[in-house]
């Protein structure tokens, strides 16, 4: 079994420890409270078909996002291998 560490609000793990019975685990619970939701992407194939200016400005919107997080990606790196090569 792999085990994985999540962060979660007071808030949300008092609402899972209201739900615990027993010696019941809050992987068990989250199982349990989630079971018949499924993640089948399949459901969102299309959505966006036909919405024409809606889906035109949101095209935009990303192809924006990924020109900016190129441009820092880049300054980033650049700003690391300046310091690395000062400190040889």
């Amino acid at each position: 079994m792999v085990v994985k560490t999540i962060t979660i609000t007071e808030e949300a793990y008092n609402m899972l420890k209201c739900l615990k019975r027993n010696e019941q685990s809050f992987s068990e619970i989250i199982i349990e409270v989630s079971k018949d939701k499924k993640c089948d992407l399949s459901k969102f194939f299309g959505i966006l078909k036909n919405r024409g200016k809606e889906l035109d400005i949101l095209k935009e919107k990303v192809k924006d996002y990924r020109n900016n997080f190129t441009k820092e990606s880049k300054k980033r790196m650049e700003s690391l291998d300046k310091q690395m090569n000062d400190n040889t």
